[in-house]
């Protein structure tokens, strides 16, 4: 069964060559369609569609979520799986194969192995750690198994059970998590496939990583509390500074292993207590003002300048290049 991409970009084909790369070199490349949704007309400087089934512009308007960006593609896929791609993240060759053998056994959506791209910074690492600890240890030719969770990106889904959702694609996918929970309350189930790795480019950026911390914390936050009460929102909100020493004590039992293996230690528990403290904060403004204003995360999340220190941010335009040829 054929598959649809979805692949948002607010910067035209530089800023998604290097993951094209990766989708063109796919050993299911012929079944293949993909979507790029540009915010605007189709930019010069197409790259070769490769073997792929097809390579599709989408003019998208002046989207700012890259959650109505994915909505779009969702709706124009041709396919009854989709897979919703990051411009931050590049497939292993067998990635669409193995990831898609997760839908064929029944799965609701299904993701692979998640390999940091990116390992050289403290910032990265942490990052790893705060978001993906579920399919970051994983054995490299483990089988196929259940999971409760997926990553928020980068994952392949039935394409009819999105569209049959009561709430809007773009409200379920801001974040993902909210469509995944949505999907495990309906009886869905999730499939993770070790065998199918993908390397994704983290936050190396501590500014946007404490955006992200902030943000997601925010969001998470809104979800907690639906059926709270005004008034345990506001005590929650007001102790915000012993959740964030609550949440780093429990981040640093959590991290032990990792923490013992590193070089740097000390720092990193610096920069672990500063993200858990910045999220704690996150969490307080979500209990009392709700969901970030438009775009306040989304504004910066496919931008690699914004996401990338400056050195990783030339190896990555580096890798641009060569991948449009």
């Amino acid at each position: 069964m054929s598959v649809s991409c979805v692949l948002a970009t607010p910067a035209g084909w530089t800023e998604i060559a290097w993951t094209l790369e990766g989708v063109r070199q796919q050993t299911i490349s012929r079944e293949l369609d993909v979507l790029v949704i540009g915010q605007g007309p189709e930019p010069p400087g197409r790259p070769s569609a490769g073997t792929l089934g097809s390579l599709i512009w989408i003019d998208g308007g002046s989207w700012i979520h890259r959650s109505t960006a994915a909505a779009i593609g969702i709706r124009a896929a041709r396919h009854e799986y989709v897979a919703l791609m990051e411009n931050h993240a590049r497939p292993s060759p067998c990635w669409a194969e193995e990831v898609r053998a997760g839908l064929l056994q029944g799965y609701a959506g299904s993701a692979g192995r998640f390999v940091l791209e990116n390992p050289a910074t403290l910032v990265s690492q942490i990052d790893v750690w705060l978001h993906y600890p579920y399919c970051v240890d994983l054995p490299e030719q483990g089988d196929p198994f259940e999971s409760p969770v997926l990553p928020w990106h980068n994952v392949m889904y039935r394409r009819s059970l999105l569209l049959q959702q009561e709430q809007s694609l773009e409200w379920l996918l801001l974040p993902e998590l909210r469509l995944q929970q949505a999907l495990n309350l309906q009886g869905q189930r999730f499939c993770l496939c070790p065998r199918a790795p993908f390397f994704h480019l983290n936050c190396s950026s501590q500014w946007m990583a404490l955006l992200t911390s902030f943000d997601t914390s925010r969001s998470a936050a809104v979800l907690r509390a639906e059926s709270w009460s005004s008034g345990r929102c506001w005590l929650y909100a007001l102790l915000w500074p012993l959740l964030g020493l609550r949440r780093f004590q429990l981040r640093t039992l959590e991290f032990r292993r990792q923490l013992a293996s590193i070089t740097h230690p000390l720092e990193a528990l610096g920069r672990l207590a500063l993200a858990e403290w910045v999220g704690a904060a996150g969490e307080a403004v979500g209990l009392i003002w709700g969901e970030a204003p438009e775009g306040f995360q989304s504004r910066h999340e496919l931008r690699l300048d914004h996401r990338l220190n400056s050195s990783e941010l030339l190896e990555y335009e580096e890798r641009s290049r060569r991948a449009l040829g």
